[in-house]
């Protein structure tokens, strides 16, 4: 058993590197680096006690391994086999359309919920809406009388302005007559006792 290491490789792959490089004295191997995967000690060919089922090629050995796979299968491959198959599926396209079914069932129900919640919103609105209207004209009404009132005291107040603007006025005038009688008292007294001593000094002349 004569062989030799022609390289190494790193990491995982490092043994079916090692086992590619084996140089064997009755064959020799050539292995790419993406066959490691396919290369194991027992499945080698040529190997003293190897199992011949595998190569040392990835995709041939796939193959044959998807080839066993499907002589394992033999038996449901006839009649029967496909009968079985067409009930199985027909089951699961039932079950499907029930898990549809109860799906949509579910989504009808949250509609409609959704549905009543928002016509509760809406009527929630409405309500709030009027209570706020009611408010607004409650207020306005209020508004309206206090301006009424406002007027009807400025009115009131400006009225009693007037009134003792003419008081006054008036109480002025009267003043004023009085004191021009007055005055006018005054220069007729004045001028009667003017006269009086004229007519006395006159008639104490005819004596004299």
């Amino acid at each position: 058993m004569d062989f030799t290491i022609s390289h190494m490789a790193k990491g995982p792959a490092a043994l079916g590197s090692l086992l590619c490089s084996l140089s064997w004295t009755t064959k020799e191997l050539h292995c790419s680096p993406t066959s490691h995967k396919a290369v194991t000690l027992a499945g080698i060919q040529g190997a003293p006690g190897g199992d011949k089922s595998y190569t040392t090629d990835t995709r041939v050995g796939k193959m044959r391994r998807r080839k066993e796979g499907r002589k394992k299968e033999k038996g449901k491959r006839g009649r029967k086999g496909r009968r079985e198959k067409k009930k199985k599926k027909i089951e699961e396209k039932e079950e499907k359309r029930e898990e549809k079914k109860g799906k949509q069932r579910k989504r009808g129900k949250k509609r409609g919920k959704k549905r009543e919640k928002r016509r509760e919103k809406r009527k929630k609105r409405g309500r709030k809406e009027e209570e706020k209207r009611k408010k607004r004209g409650r207020k306005e009404e209020e508004k309206r009388k206090k301006r009424g009132r406002k007027e009807e005291e400025k009115r009131k107040k400006r009225g009693r302005k007037e009134e003792e603007r003419r008081k006054r006025r008036e109480k002025k005038k009267r003043r004023r007559r009085e004191e021009e009688e007055k005055k006018k008292r005054r220069r007729r007294e004045e001028e009667e006792k003017k006269k009086r001593r004229r007519r006395e000094e006159g008639s104490r002349n005819k004596k004299e």
